[in-house]
């Protein structure tokens, strides 16, 4: 089912005529059909998910820690795509042609390609996350 996805996604890169890729993480083809077509790729998140900061631990994390854990807590969000990692980078290759290094999801958004669709009222942005990572609003 995940190869089907991707492969629905590869068949956009094909179509080309794009500026930019605008993708869920959860597609996990986004940065690499971005990639393909030699435009941007950004992430557009509803929540933080991949943009560590010390402010505050991972949303995904099931407990909250200590602060000073914060940062830390982050690498559970990198790792929640591992299982997929092998197939994502089997596809990449024999589907897009694409031989380089392979990224995980937060290697790309961690550069700061993301779009946080939220209201600053809402969430402000952490002092640590770099300007280009401030909430766009809803």
């Amino acid at each position: 089912m995940l190869r089907r996805l991707l492969d629905d996604q590869a068949s956009l890169a094909v179509s080309g005529g794009f500026d930019v890729v605008v993708h869920h993480p959860k597609c996990l083809g986004g940065p690499h059909v971005a990639e393909k077509l030699g435009v941007p790729a950004l992430a557009g998140l509803l929540l933080p998910l991949y943009l560590p900061t010390s402010a505050f631990c991972s949303p995904i994390l099931p407990v909250r820690v200590p602060p000073v854990l914060n940062r830390v807590s982050w690498r559970v969000s990198s790792s929640v795509e591992a299982a997929y990692r092998s197939t994502v980078r089997a596809w990449r290759r024999e589907r897009l042609g694409l031989r380089g290094a392979f990224r995980p999801m937060a290697g790309h958004i961690g550069k700061g390609a993301v779009l946080h669709a939220w209201s600053a009222e809402l969430l402000p942005a952490p002092g640590d996350w770099p300007d280009e990572a401030r909430p766009t609003g809803f």
